[in-house]
């Protein structure tokens, strides 16, 4: 994947275990070979279900609860909301919340989707008032959107290239 580059830097801390939470069946081997200890976790992206996001939730409690992480790096948007809210168990862990943008999310028309769309950027908001969060952005654009629903930490916010994709190549 291309968080493997990441793992590696962790991986170079001594008395670093680096864990990783996923729905991972297929790449379960390949991240354990490679050092990382695999916790997975069933779940859907695509379900827009309360029900199974309040699931997801108390089962990413649980792990962290068990685990005790220093670090709680969630990428993604429904990664960030539920390990937004289940990292309330850790309060002395830092968290990073990595949007690596929201695809379909972010520009569908839908009246469901953009009151969802209103309610993630607000949750992000609320979850970076913890004083060790950090927010990593791809893109600069979504950090003005965010910003639209309520200030932001500017000195706990990073803005990184993603996989360079370039949009105006495909019009």
């Amino acid at each position: 994947s291309h968080f493997l580059p990441l793992a590696d830097a962790a991986k170079s801390i001594d008395n670093v275990e680096i864990s990783i939470v996923c729905s991972c069946s297929e790449a379960r081997e390949k991240l354990e070979a490679y050092g990382l200890k695999v916790i997975p976790l069933d779940f859907s992206r695509q379900s827009l279900a309360v029900y199974k996001l309040v699931k997801l939730i108390t089962n990413l409690a649980r792990i962290l609860f068990r685990e005790k992480p220093d670090i709680i790096h969630m990428i993604s948007l429904k990664p960030i909301i539920a390990g937004g809210f289940a990292a309330l168990v850790q309060p002395r862990a830092a968290t990073i919340f990595h949007f690596t943008g929201g695809g379909f999310f972010s520009t569908s028309i839908e009246k469901k989707v953009r009151v969802l769309r209103g309610l993630f950027h607000k949750i992000v908001v609320l979850l970076m008032r913890r004083r060790k969060s950090w927010l990593i952005l791809e893109n600069p654009d979504d950090k003005d959107a965010l910003m639209r629903y309520g200030r932001l930490p500017q000195d706990r916010i990073s803005i990184f290239g993603g996989a360079d994709v370039m949009p105006d190549h495909f019009q």
